[in-house]
């Protein structure tokens, strides 16, 4: 007997019930002659049941690795599922690039993965400038600043260098800050050179806990240091010097009874499209501090 339009209608809802719990009801029956009222709702629910099958094998591919499965289906969900699959297919071209020694690849469309993918890039990048700069002078000790335990002008240097190349070419961030102990010479008048030498071992040791991973701290010479940010702005490293500079006005040195304070002056620069070498930026950062010593010292001066 043939279906009435009621009979045809239960039958769709039964099969959107079908849907909306996963499965998959196949194809309705055309509707009979004397129910054809129902037929155009047919036609959309069954054009519907193909699309979402065909979306549901595409996802089933994604998910055992096939990244270039074809996705026929034209829904909005299959448009939102071909952005995913191209952000899958660059992020699968970038990590064979990583795996070629390319370590200027990031990436930025999921939180989570973006920040996770992005810190091992980070690390890969310092582990390579590591490599570099050690292999660039013949006893490892060389680059270690044995007073301070920190790294020395000459891995500055060619950190420095290394880091300011991988900036241009790849238009990233990297920015210095140069800072020096501020009267350091009126503290070894004072107190002597031993108490001096505590300082820097201390304002070493108090720095390198308070950077990230990637940062750079090494000690130029003297009272003077330098902190290397890659992938920092000029903003962000202004807020680092400033928040570097508050937390070495809590550093004590203890002198038998007494306890003994200290400040440091900070400049702060980053690199530039126009810039020539990377000691175009050391220069603005020496300038900007020599500004923050005239200015009082115990502050933040940013290039102008």
């Amino acid at each position: 007997m043939a279906k009435t339009d009621i009979q045809n209608l239960e039958d769709i809802v039964k099969h959107i019930d079908r849907l909306l719990d996963g499965d998959k009801p196949g194809l309705l029956a055309a509707a009979s002659a004397t129910a054809r009222d129902a037929q155009p709702m047919i036609d959309s629910l069954n054009k519907l049941t193909l699309e979402l099958s065909d979306l549901d094998q595409s996802l089933l591919n994604l998910s055992c690795g096939d990244i270039n499965t074809a996705i026929h289906a034209k829904i909005a969900a299959a448009h939102n599922l071909k952005k995913l699959q191209s952000h899958l297919e660059h992020l699968m071209w970038q990590i064979a690039q990583v795996a070629q020694g390319d370590y200027g690849q990031t990436i930025d469309f999921n939180a989570i993965l973006s920040e996770n993918f992005n810190k091992i890039i980070d690390q890969l990048q310092k582990n390579q400038s590591l490599t570099s700069c050690e292999s660039s002078v013949s006893d490892c000790s060389l680059i270690w600043d044995p007073l301070t335990g920190v790294r020395n002008r000459v891995y500055l240097v060619d950190f420095g260098k290394i880091e300011f190349a991988r900036a241009q070419r790849y238009a990233n961030d990297f920015s210095i800050i140069l800072l020096d102990v501020d009267f350091l010479k009126k503290i070894n008048k004072t107190y002597g050179y031993k108490v001096g030498d505590e300082v820097l071992r201390t304002l070493g040791a108090g720095l390198t806990k308070a950077l990230r991973e990637i940062d750079v701290l090494g000690r130029l010479g003297g009272e003077e240091f330098a902190v290397f940010l890659p992938a920092t702005g000029l903003d962000a490293a202004e807020l680092v010097a400033g928040r570097l500079r508050e937390l070495v006005e809590m550093f004590k040195v203890f002198v038998d009874t007494r306890v003994v304070h200290f400040t440091v002056s900070m400049g702060v620069s980053t690199v530039r499209k126009d810039d020539k070498g990377f000691e175009a930026v050391m220069e603005r950062a020496g300038a900007a501090l020599f500004l923050a010593k005239n200015g009082g010292r115990n502050r933040v001066v940013v290039e102008g």
